[in-house]
């Protein structure tokens, strides 16, 4: 990750909703740490909010969620506690954090990973490609729904 993105802390950095597991509806348990690495709050929390928010193309967002990412990214700064001070820096950080994320996508597919090939090669690229897109053109309203304008 981008060296402005490292302060120490110790990030897991594939916060997908796969690799928790839940009881009873909660959250107990973070597994597959196979990409943790120094990192930050700001970093660890834009890697989480892109993909719990979710913050992407309405067209890739499941029906239940539509319209509802910002205020749902609102939560999750809020509740991660995530200070004034950083909510710009997380903001700045989405769009790395994803192009971080790709970059590993691509490079599995590249070496042959199967799951990701089929992943990517069937619709995956288009929305990577969408969501980069959202997240770069979403920023002032990203930036409002945090008090940050």
């Amino acid at each position: 990750m981008p060296a402005a993105f490292r302060d120490g802390t110790i990030n897991h950095n594939d916060r997908n909703l796969d690799n928790v597991i839940f009881r009873g509806g909660r959250a107990v348990a973070l597994i597959d740490f196979d990409r943790a690495s120094p990192g930050s709050a700001v970093w660890d929390v834009a890697c989480a909010a892109r993909l719990w928010a979710p913050l992407r193309d309405e067209r890739d967002v499941p029906d239940a969620l539509r319209g509802g990412s910002l205020d749902r990214l609102r939560t999750f700064v809020d509740a991660y506690g995530l200070a004034k001070s950083d909510r710009e820096r997380m903001i700045d950080a989405l769009v790395h954090t994803h192009d971080w994320c790709c970059r590993i996508v691509r490079d599995a597919v590249g070496a042959g990973h199967e799951p990701f090939g089929r992943m990517w090669h069937h619709g995956g690229e288009r929305r990577a490609d969408r969501t980069r897109q959202w997240i770069t053109s979403h920023g002032e309203q990203m930036r409002a729904v945090l008090g940050l304008r």
